[in-house]
């Protein structure tokens, strides 16, 4: 059987050619263009996103300039009414060569050191003579404030001697105020001599060092930003 075209048939054949031909070259040509076209459009929005957060950092430096340096400030006020930061064995030797030098026994010291992060929070007391009295109690419950940047490590100090040996050591602790601050003292006579011991709890308040207080608060600040 032979298939005959007739010439409507070759016309037909001929523009369906033409139509694969075309929607070819689109496939090849114009779809890889179209493309490279989106990817060029993709680079270009992050490049203006890139820009608009550059501008706005740009913008933002002074202002965190400002806020570092008040920072700085901040904490060299503090720096000057406490101790530089201690460790454990540093607040030892500082109180126990505070007790000996008046000629006191020291019984027993037991520190414990603040946590990274946990800044102070004092309570306001009238008057710190009421310490030296016997089983005085010098909180008096105001109201309390947090101080950012300063570190509170307390002490347990038991200690053996006169009266006025124990009293003189007691003295020298308070004097230290605002480093150190007592916070309880509790007096027991000894009956078969003339020894008194006292249980003495003070708190030693350090500052951190500016650029530990200004990493902190900085983190501190991305995570309150992120929460939001």
């Amino acid at each position: 059987m032979t298939l005959k075209l007739t010439d409507r048939d070759k016309k037909l054949l001929i523009v369906l050619a033409v139509v694969v031909l075309v929607f070819g070259v689109g496939a090849g040509i114009c779809y890889p263009l179209f493309q490279k076209g989106m990817e060029l459009q993709d680079s270009v929005n992050h490049a203006r996103d890139l820009k608009i957060e550059n501008q706005q950092k740009v913008t933002a430096l002074p202002s965190f300039e400002k806020t570092q340096q008040d920072l700085k400030v901040k904490v060299s006020d503090l720096q000057g009414s406490f101790y530089p930061m201690m460790k454990s064995m540093e607040i030892d030797q500082m109180l126990t060569e505070t007790v000996l030098s008046h000629g006191v026994t020291m019984n027993t010291l037991d520190i414990t050191m603040p946590a990274n992060g946990t800044y102070t929070t004092l309570v306001a007391y009238d008057n710190v003579l009421n310490a030296m009295k016997e089983d005085a109690d010098t909180s008096t419950g105001q109201q309390e404030a947090t101080y950012d940047g300063i570190y509170t490590a307390t002490a347990e100090v038991a200690m053996t001697g006169s009266r006025d040996a124990v009293q003189g050591a007691i003295d020298e602790f308070a004097a230290q105020e605002p480093k150190l601050r007592i916070t309880g003292i509790i007096w027991k006579a000894d009956s078969n001599s003339s020894e008194y011991s006292a249980q003495v709890t003070v708190e030693v308040y350090m500052y951190e060092s500016t650029e530990e207080y200004i990493v902190e608060k900085a983190a501190a600040a991305a995570e309150e930003a992120a929460a939001e």
